[in-house]
């Protein structure tokens, strides 16, 4: 929480030209900015010895100070600072729309078990039972298109396919969802998916199994991070984990308590040699309570 930085004036003293390196205090931050702006030194470089989320808001305030030093603690008062870069990181990470081909969308309404809504906390029912506060009631249902993905999200009293956690209310869903029928030769899917509970490190949470007409089905586990997210936006990670999946934010948006969420746009590469017949989901041993909203095949070129 400095208020002068006799080092900066002392080095350009001897004619040194002068980048001020600030950490995490604001105030610090905020008075450093001030200062090299009138002493016209080159400016500022952020620094952090943390993980990036926990050094988004530090890197804001850098960014205001050395743009707009005298203005500079009004705006960051003005947003959440962290919440603003995490978004422009995933934003620039995100822009590019894959480019998809004739889809088909898989009717999830047979498998939907738990509503996007959660009506009243600890009633054992609705989204996670965090209340109505801390839902996804915002998310959009029946047909939508994100990324340029068709999808079709179940709009009856359940939306989504969530999987068994230890965590209540999801300790009575399902540990597995199978033959979810899809009956296609699809050269790619794409999943609209997320977890719910947060997990220690970056553990497998659920088990991808696509059937084939013919030969051994496909398995891939989606690990939480990489090819799975949380779906309030607490985090900001890239999904490249495995050669054949990608992962994107594809919906932004608030709970009513105003908490960031997301939902994220898993794409998997499939044998389009055979038709996939259907899609097993199988949670893995974690309290993650993994969930997919919707499924959507890319189908493979004639």
């Amino acid at each position: 929480g400095n208020e002068t930085f006799p080092s900066a004036r002392y080095f350009q003293e001897q004619g040194f030209q002068v980048v001020g390196c600030p950490w995490q205090s604001r105030t610090g931050i905020l008075n450093w900015g001030r200062q090299l702006a009138e002493q016209e030194a080159l400016g500022l470089m952020g620094t952090s010895w943390h993980k990036l989320m926990s050094s988004l808001d530090t890197l804001a305030v850098v960014a205001e100070a050395a743009w707009n030093p005298l203005a500079a603690e009004e705006r960051v008062a003005a947003y959440e600072a962290a919440s603003l870069v995490m978004d422009r990181l995933e934003t620039l990470m995100a822009a590019e729309a894959a480019t998809v081909g004739e889809a088909r969308t898989i009717d999830l309404s047979a498998h939907a078990n738990v509503s996007i809504r959660d009506e009243r906390a600890g009633d054992g029912e609705g989204w996670l039972d965090f209340g109505p506060l801390r839902d996804l009631r915002e998310f959009p249902v029946g047909s939508v298109s994100l990324l340029g993905v068709p999808f079709e999200v179940p709009d009856g009293a359940m939306n989504a396919l969530m999987l068994h956690s230890p965590v209540p209310p999801c300790n009575r869903l399902p540990r597995e969802v199978t033959d979810i029928t899809v009956g296609l030769s699809a050269r790619r899917l794409h999943m609209l998916a997320g977890y719910g509970f947060d997990t220690m490190g970056r553990p497998p949470v659920m088990t991808l199994r696509l059937r084939y007409d013919a030969g051994d089905p496909q398995e891939l586990q989606l690990r939480a991070g990489t090819a799975v997210r949380h779906w309030l936006a607490r985090e900001m990670t890239r999904g490249t984990a495995e050669p054949p999946l990608t992962l994107r934010t594809a919906w932004r948006g608030r709970t009513l308590d105003g908490t960031p969420a997301r939902i994220s746009l898993l794409t998997l590469d499939c044998d389009a040699w055979r038709t996939l017949q259907s899609v097993d989901l199988l949670a893995t041993n974690s309290e993650a309570a993994p969930f997919v909203l919707a499924i959507t095949a890319e189908l493979a070129p004639p």
